[in-house]
């Protein structure tokens, strides 16, 4: 019995220790601070240490899935090695990305389906649930009532690494990292760890849509917490996933009768909204910038079509303003191709087998991958790769994947 519950509590610790690895993995502000640009190696060994021992203690694993994961990593090994071998400066970041995609598709099919949703998935709610309370925390009693001080005042290189950008630290877990303006009000957006509120929006994102459409057990509270940090956020990611979020939930909620009449009348309202909100952005600077990167970097892309400029190549004069366009910059059709398979496949299979909450939760984070300038994080890979296995060895037959209905 006692070394059964040290298994388990060893197996809860690595849980942890690898949610915090995605998470922190995810554009943290500590990355981007002077002299601590050497943060972001040590989250990547401490992701795959962690992975390794999860597996190592994990009993239950099937030889199949074993198999399946020697030959899932054998050709991703070889479809990157063929790209560096191709068109790559930079050797080093790409077997960066190579470790944490060995490592991640280790994790996920070594481990399986039911370990995503029973175990990690939860794991990483909580922890991300756990930074959204204590930003709120900050945000209103530090930020906006100025109860608590700030303690120092710190330096990001994330905009620029020539033009620093001042940041104010509360206790190294909540920074004020941007503002927004409304007319004559400035407001101190919540972007907690992270370098800015965009990022921190994907983040909560993904706690919201593993409590509404993965987690078995809803939790109002929890719930509220993630919708609250969302909200402080102030960003237009923020509100479009709102909408779309409670605009599917409504949905599912109806009968066919209902749904008949409503569904038309929801959609009309979402789109007035959405129509509403993106003509505000594009009013903005940052609107009017995000659209100028967009067809900058197409522009871009079609002088290096196939290969584009290799992994992490810096193009100078065009912004990188979201994760499509990042990818055809660095590695062309070539590179997106993976990326684009998985998710048609996921898509299809999902409409076929009629999993209207698998279709939700692929819109809505597509939605955030697309305008949040981050495709090789963990988080994103850990997707990306769930979908492509999912399909590549048709993995669904174990169960439903890793949205239930």
């Amino acid at each position: 019995m006692n070394k059964r519950r040290q298994k388990l509590d060893i197996s809860v610790l690595l849980d942890y220790i690898i949610s915090i690895c995605i998470v922190f993995n995810f554009n943290i502000i500590w990355n981007s601070l002077v002299g601590k640009d050497w943060i972001e190696d040590v989250i990547i060994v401490a992701f795959g240490i962690a992975v390794a021992f999860r597996i190592a203690v994990e009993k239950n694993i099937s030889r199949r899935n074993i198999n399946s994961a020697i030959l899932f990593e054998i050709l991703i090994l070889i479809y990157i090695v063929l790209f560096g071998f191709l068109n790559s400066n930079n050797i080093i970041p790409l077997v960066k990305l190579a470790g944490i995609i060995v490592f991640v598709s280790a994790l996920v099919i070594i481990e399986g389906i039911d370990y995503l949703n029973k175990k990690l998935l939860p794991t990483l709610e909580k922890f991300i649930i756990l930074i959204a309370a204590i930003s709120i925390f900050f945000w209103l009693f530090g930020t906006q009532l100025h109860i608590i001080p700030y303690t120092s005042i710190e330096y990001s290189t994330w905009s620029s690494n020539i033009i620093l950008q001042k940041v104010t630290n509360y206790y190294n877990i909540y920074y004020e990292t941007q503002s927004i303006n409304f007319g004559d009000i400035w407001i101190r957006r919540n972007s907690s760890i992270f370098t800015e509120g965009a990022m921190c929006s994907f983040i909560f994102t993904i706690a919201l849509l593993i409590e509404k459409f993965i987690s078995s057990r809803k939790n109002v509270a929890k719930e509220m917490i993630i919708v609250v940090a969302l909200i402080t956020t102030f960003t237009t990611t923020a509100v479009i996933v709102l909408i779309l979020v409670y605009g599917f939930a409504i949905a599912a909620f109806l009968n066919k009768k209902t749904k008949f009449m409503v569904v038309p009348v929801l959609f009309a309202i979402a789109c007035i909204l959405l129509h509403g909100i993106m003509a505000d952005k594009m009013m903005t600077i940052s609107g009017n910038s995000r659209l100028n990167d967009i067809i900058g970097g197409i522009k871009a892309w079609l002088h290096k079509p196939i290969l584009g400029y290799g992994y992490r190549t810096l193009v100078i004069h065009y912004g990188y303003s979201n994760s499509f366009i990042k990818i055809l910059i660095y590695g062309g059709i070539y590179m997106i191709v993976p990326y684009i398979m998985a998710v048609c496949k996921a898509v299809r299979i999902g409409f076929r087998k009629r999993r209207k909450q698998y279709i939700y939760f692929i819109i809505i984070y597509l939605f955030v991958f697309f305008v949040v300038v981050s495709p090789f994080n963990i988080i994103n890979i850990l997707v990306f790769v769930y979908l492509a296995y999912n399909n590549f060895l048709d993995c669904n037959q174990r169960g439903k994947g890793i949205i239930h209905d």
